[in-house]
Protein backbone atom coordinates (compact mmCIF):
# COMPACT_ATOMS: atom_id res chain seq x y z
CA UNK A 1 0.00 0.00 0.00
CA UNK A 2 2.78 2.43 0.91
CA UNK A 3 4.56 1.61 -2.36
CA UNK A 4 1.43 2.45 -4.37
CA UNK A 5 0.99 5.78 -2.56
CA UNK A 6 4.66 6.65 -3.10
CA UNK A 7 4.42 5.75 -6.78
CA UNK A 8 1.23 7.80 -7.18
CA UNK A 9 2.84 10.81 -5.46
CA UNK A 10 5.90 10.56 -7.74
CA UNK A 11 3.77 10.36 -10.86
CA UNK A 12 1.69 13.39 -9.88
CA UNK A 13 4.83 15.36 -9.08
CA UNK A 14 6.62 14.46 -12.30
CA UNK A 15 3.71 14.87 -14.70
CA UNK A 16 3.24 18.22 -16.42
CA UNK A 17 0.22 20.13 -15.21
CA UNK A 18 -1.27 21.89 -18.26
CA UNK A 19 -4.10 23.21 -16.10
CA UNK A 20 -1.60 25.56 -14.43
CA UNK A 21 -0.31 27.00 -17.71
CA UNK A 22 -1.46 30.51 -18.64
CA UNK A 23 -1.58 31.52 -22.29
CA UNK A 24 0.25 34.74 -23.17
CA UNK A 25 2.19 34.93 -19.89
CA UNK A 26 5.98 34.77 -19.82
CA UNK A 27 6.95 33.47 -16.39
CA UNK A 28 10.49 33.93 -15.16
CA UNK A 29 11.74 31.81 -12.28
CA UNK A 30 15.13 32.86 -11.00
CA UNK A 31 16.94 33.66 -7.74
CA UNK A 32 16.49 37.43 -8.13
CA UNK A 33 13.68 39.96 -7.86
CA UNK A 34 12.38 41.95 -10.79
CA UNK A 35 11.14 45.21 -9.27
CA UNK A 36 9.56 46.40 -12.51
CA UNK A 37 10.24 46.98 -16.19
CA UNK A 38 12.23 50.17 -15.51
CA UNK A 39 15.93 49.49 -16.19
CA UNK A 40 16.91 51.89 -13.40
CA UNK A 41 15.17 49.52 -10.96
CA UNK A 42 15.88 46.13 -12.51
CA UNK A 43 18.57 46.72 -15.12
CA UNK A 44 20.89 44.13 -13.63
CA UNK A 45 18.17 41.54 -14.20
CA UNK A 46 17.96 42.43 -17.91
CA UNK A 47 21.74 42.04 -18.08
CA UNK A 48 21.71 38.66 -16.31
CA UNK A 49 19.02 37.43 -18.70
CA UNK A 50 21.02 38.69 -21.72
CA UNK A 51 18.13 40.94 -22.76
CA UNK A 52 20.19 44.13 -22.68
CA UNK A 53 23.78 45.28 -23.03
CA UNK A 54 25.93 48.06 -21.63
CA UNK A 55 28.39 50.52 -23.16
CA UNK A 56 31.24 48.78 -21.34
CA UNK A 57 31.38 45.07 -20.56
CA UNK A 58 31.53 44.15 -16.87
CA UNK A 59 34.14 41.48 -17.61
CA UNK A 60 37.80 42.39 -17.65
CA UNK A 61 40.79 41.15 -19.60
CA UNK A 62 43.75 39.33 -18.03
CA UNK A 63 45.25 42.67 -16.94
CA UNK A 64 42.03 43.86 -15.29
CA UNK A 65 41.02 46.34 -18.02
CA UNK A 66 37.33 46.72 -18.84
CA UNK A 67 36.24 45.27 -22.18
CA UNK A 68 34.18 47.01 -24.87
CA UNK A 69 30.42 46.52 -25.04
CA UNK A 70 28.10 48.71 -27.12
CA UNK A 71 30.95 51.21 -27.06
CA UNK A 72 34.00 49.89 -28.89
CA UNK A 73 36.37 52.39 -27.25
CA UNK A 74 36.39 55.26 -24.78
CA UNK A 75 38.76 57.84 -23.38
CA UNK A 76 38.99 60.50 -20.73
CA UNK A 77 40.04 64.12 -21.31
CA UNK A 78 43.32 65.41 -19.89
CA UNK A 79 41.48 67.50 -17.29
CA UNK A 80 39.45 64.35 -16.33
CA UNK A 81 36.16 66.25 -16.68
CA UNK A 82 34.94 64.59 -19.86
CA UNK A 83 34.54 61.00 -21.04
CA UNK A 84 33.84 59.98 -24.66
CA UNK A 85 32.32 56.62 -25.54
CA UNK A 86 32.41 55.74 -29.26
CA UNK A 87 29.31 53.75 -30.24
CA UNK A 88 29.91 50.49 -32.10
CA UNK A 89 28.50 50.77 -35.63
CA UNK A 90 25.80 48.49 -37.05
CA UNK A 91 24.28 47.48 -33.71
CA UNK A 92 20.52 47.03 -33.63
CA UNK A 93 18.27 46.77 -30.61
CA UNK A 94 15.95 43.76 -30.20
CA UNK A 95 13.11 45.80 -31.71
CA UNK A 96 15.16 46.43 -34.87
CA UNK A 97 16.00 50.10 -34.27
CA UNK A 98 19.58 51.19 -34.83
CA UNK A 99 21.75 52.01 -31.82
CA UNK A 100 22.96 55.59 -32.17
CA UNK A 101 24.92 57.84 -29.87
CA UNK A 102 21.72 59.86 -29.32
CA UNK A 103 19.77 56.73 -28.32
CA UNK A 104 22.51 55.69 -25.88
CA UNK A 105 22.80 59.23 -24.46
CA UNK A 106 19.02 59.43 -24.02
CA UNK A 107 18.99 56.08 -22.19
CA UNK A 108 21.74 57.32 -19.85
CA UNK A 109 19.94 60.65 -19.28
CA UNK A 110 16.81 58.74 -18.31
CA UNK A 111 18.83 56.51 -15.96
CA UNK A 112 20.42 59.61 -14.44
CA UNK A 113 16.99 61.16 -13.78
CA UNK A 114 15.97 58.19 -11.64
CA UNK A 115 17.29 56.79 -8.39
CA UNK A 116 20.44 54.84 -9.08
CA UNK A 117 24.15 54.92 -9.70
CA UNK A 118 24.21 57.76 -12.25
CA UNK A 119 22.11 60.04 -10.06
CA UNK A 120 24.91 59.99 -7.47
CA UNK A 121 27.78 60.67 -9.88
CA UNK A 122 29.06 64.25 -10.42
CA UNK A 123 27.66 64.48 -13.96
CA UNK A 124 27.00 67.89 -15.52
CA UNK A 125 25.64 66.61 -18.86
CA UNK A 126 25.26 63.58 -21.10
CA UNK A 127 25.23 64.46 -24.80
CA UNK A 128 25.63 62.83 -28.19
CA UNK A 129 28.27 64.21 -30.55
CA UNK A 130 28.45 62.33 -33.84
CA UNK A 131 29.07 58.67 -33.02
CA UNK A 132 30.06 59.38 -29.42
CA UNK A 133 28.33 59.74 -26.08
CA UNK A 134 30.02 62.52 -24.13
CA UNK A 135 29.69 62.58 -20.35
CA UNK A 136 30.77 65.90 -18.83
CA UNK A 137 31.56 66.03 -15.12
CA UNK A 138 31.49 68.76 -12.48
CA UNK A 139 34.60 67.21 -10.90
CA UNK A 140 36.94 64.35 -11.81
CA UNK A 141 35.32 60.96 -11.26
CA UNK A 142 37.37 57.89 -12.18
CA UNK A 143 34.47 55.41 -12.08
CA UNK A 144 32.55 56.70 -15.12
CA UNK A 145 33.60 53.79 -17.36
CA UNK A 146 32.94 51.29 -14.58
CA UNK A 147 29.42 52.68 -14.09
CA UNK A 148 28.72 52.06 -17.78
CA UNK A 149 29.19 48.33 -17.13
CA UNK A 150 26.12 48.40 -14.85
CA UNK A 151 23.67 50.48 -16.90
CA UNK A 152 21.70 48.72 -19.65
CA UNK A 153 21.07 50.66 -22.84
CA UNK A 154 17.62 49.85 -24.23
CA UNK A 155 15.58 51.29 -27.11
CA UNK A 156 13.90 54.63 -26.36
CA UNK A 157 10.52 52.98 -27.05
CA UNK A 158 11.16 50.77 -24.01
CA UNK A 159 11.50 53.77 -21.72
CA UNK A 160 8.42 55.43 -23.26
CA UNK A 161 6.33 52.29 -22.73
CA UNK A 162 7.43 51.85 -19.12
CA UNK A 163 6.78 55.54 -18.38
CA UNK A 164 3.27 55.33 -19.85
CA UNK A 165 2.46 52.24 -17.81
CA UNK A 166 3.88 53.86 -14.65
CA UNK A 167 1.68 56.93 -15.20
CA UNK A 168 -1.39 54.74 -15.76
CA UNK A 169 -2.01 56.08 -19.26
CA UNK A 170 -5.19 54.54 -20.65
CA UNK A 171 -4.44 52.24 -23.53
CA UNK A 172 -0.73 51.93 -22.68
CA UNK A 173 0.30 48.32 -22.95
CA UNK A 174 3.61 47.05 -21.71
CA UNK A 175 4.47 43.90 -23.59
CA UNK A 176 8.25 44.25 -23.59
CA UNK A 177 9.08 40.63 -24.29
CA UNK A 178 7.11 40.51 -27.51
CA UNK A 179 7.58 44.08 -28.78
CA UNK A 180 11.06 45.11 -27.68
CA UNK A 181 12.82 41.81 -27.36
CA UNK A 182 11.05 39.76 -30.01
CA UNK A 183 10.43 36.80 -27.72
CA UNK A 184 7.43 34.73 -28.64
CA UNK A 185 5.37 32.38 -26.55
CA UNK A 186 6.54 28.86 -27.18
CA UNK A 187 4.97 25.52 -26.40
CA UNK A 188 7.08 22.50 -25.66
CA UNK A 189 5.83 19.03 -26.30
CA UNK A 190 7.22 15.53 -26.05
Amino acid sequence: MLRRMTLAACLVTLCPLPALARDGIFDIAAPFEIKGPDPSLSGDIFLKMDLAETLVNADADAEGRLLPGLSDRWDQSDDRLSWRFHIRSGVRFHDGTLLTAEAAAQALRIARSRKGLLAKAPIAAIEAEGDEVVISLTEPFALVATLQAELPVLPIAWYQQTAAVARGVTGAVLDPYERSFGLKTMAFSQ
